[in-house]
């Protein structure tokens, strides 16, 4: 948001990109807690068809990035990797993968990772999740798979967080770019 709140017209759509402006934002600015939301904007790259061996993510759109303290939790240019968390307490997780259509079966995979801060593709231990979601095909439904991850989670300063992302379809499938496909959010709910 800036400057004074939007006025809406009767033809106005509310969008994702205007409401997290005109609502999220000035929410954020008014309780300064710190939060932030990445995403890609261009098709990513190919997961891998074997499966189980989660892939480091990584986004090149940041929508928010600030608290109160004016601290950040991405440094440096796109692509991110990791955020570094700077205000501890429990914090609000959300992700979302959108998987390529695919024309075979199987797992789709979407996990946070904590303290690895690793390079785009590299492999995540499992002893660093905290937390994920699996959904399976068990029919062809040629249209794309999405899993989401809703999470809450203590994490403290200096901790680093990442996400990643696996497939066992059996073919090299694309990530679907675009905020409401492809994001990572996370907002500091409490101390």
């Amino acid at each position: 948001m800036s400057g004074q709140p939007r006025t809406w017209l009767p033809s106005d759509q509310v969008t994702h990109t205007a409401f997290n402006t005109e609502v999220r934002d000035a929410l954020n600015a008014a309780y300064g807690a710190p939060a932030m939301e990445l995403s890609q904007s261009t098709t990513y790259g190919s997961t891998t068809a074997s499966g189980v061996a989660a892939t480091v993510a990584s986004f090149n759109t940041k929508y928010f990035d600030a608290s109160s303290d004016g601290s950040v939790m991405l440094s440096g240019s796109a692509p991110w990797t990791y955020m570094t968390v700077m205000v501890p307490g429990t914090y609000m997780i959300l992700a979302q993968t959108s998987f390529a259509q695919a024309s075979g079966t199987g797992q789709y995979y979407v996990g946070a990772y904590v303290d690895q801060a690793l390079a785009f593709g590299a492999t995540l231990p499992d002893t660093a999740r905290i937390g994920y979601e699996i959904i399976n095909r068990d029919r062809n439904l040629n249209s794309p798979a999405y899993v989401s991850l809703e999470l809450e989670y203590p994490l403290g300063a200096g901790n680093t967080l990442q996400l990643g992302i696996w497939q066992d379809t059996g073919a090299a499938l694309n990530i679907n770019p675009g905020a409401d496909r492809f994001y990572f959010q996370m907002f500091r709910l409490s101390d």
